[in-house]
């Protein structure tokens, strides 16, 4: 699924949705693939067609076989005719690759030290974020925007669906961790869901939603599975600028994630809360957390 980022204008593949009807979802997309692709050759077709009548009709004109007038409107016919299968085709290319097509690099200079120095770039977002909260411009609840939800039906069908409108002021590509299943979100109608918000890269890197699920199935409580993926999150972020003053991950991510049996937990690098409904209604818990304090401590 995507989102435009508003604050540069391109899609953000940012989301992710999945329940016990995978496959079918699957067979779905493969068909949908197919069917564009088939449209792609059809235009191609077309467009050669559309080439081929118009030497035809040029060889026609210098044999004097029509007259100029007759030329010239068929010849405006055929060029409004390529001109669509083109656009159509320069659309279609242009919703697999927007970035590609969108970048221009007179409009829009990169100054390079600032785009590699990963420090650099993640204080300047950080920045401008906090500097639109404090303008009025965007709501301070709400500057975090990923958010998962999990259920187990009265049935026992499982589901869960992670999205976010994605990291504003990215690098043009990235791709978080909300729409890459086993990352953002994983889904095992025997077994649980979970997902996740926060650092997607520390999440990518250890595909902790997909490691929550097998830990259930080996008979983890929730809570338990979830704090096992966040010990190796913090284990394996060894960057310096990703540490605080206590040597300690100077980010948040936060676990949610069910059983089949109905049991739950919300668990997060530091203490945070997270969102419940059961039987007894909805609440406002607080989450499990790794580590005491804060991130910047």
């Amino acid at each position: 699924m995507g989102q435009v980022d508003k604050a540069i204008e391109r899609v953000a593949l940012e989301a992710t949705i999945a329940d016990d009807m995978v496959r079918q979802l699957k067979k779905e997309r493969e068909q949908a693939a197919k069917n564009q692709e088939a449209a792609i050759e059809r235009s191609k077709d077309e467009l050669a067609t559309t080439e081929k009548q118009m030497d035809i009709l040029l060889d026609m004109r210098l044999s004097d076989q029509i007259s100029e007038t007759e030329y010239v409107s068929k010849k405006h016919t055929l060029v409004n005719r390529k001109a669509e299968y083109n656009t159509f085709r320069g659309r279609f290319w242009q919703s697999q690759y927007p970035n590609f097509y969108k970048y221009n690099p007179k409009e829009t200079p990169l100054r390079n030290q600032e785009i590699l120095d990963p420090k650099k770039r993640a204080q300047a977002w950080y920045d401008a974020g906090i500097q639109m909260v404090r303008e009025g411009l965007i709501d301070g609840e709400h500057f975090w925007g990923t958010i998962n939800c999990d259920a187990v039906s009265p049935k026992g069908e499982i589901c869960g669906v992670t999205t976010t409108s994605g990291m504003a002021w990215k690098i043009p590509g990235r791709a978080g961790d909300s729409p890459i299943l086993g990352a953002g979100l994983y889904v095992d109608g025997e077994v649980g869901a979970a997902g996740s918000t926060g650092r997607g890269e520390a999440n990518l890197y250890n595909l902790s939603s997909f490691l929550i699920v097998e830990e259930m199935r080996r008979g983890a409580h929730p809570k338990d599975a979830a704090i096992t993926a966040l010990k190796r999150v913090a284990k394996n972020t060894i960057e310096k600028r990703l540490l605080n003053a206590k040597g300690q991950p100077n980010f948040g991510l936060s676990f949610y994630c069910l059983n089949a049996r109905g049991d739950y937990a919300g668990v997060a690098m530091y203490e945070s809360t997270y969102a419940v409904c059961t039987e007894k209604g909805p609440q406002t818990l607080q989450t499990d957390a790794l580590y005491e304090g804060s991130a910047t401590d």
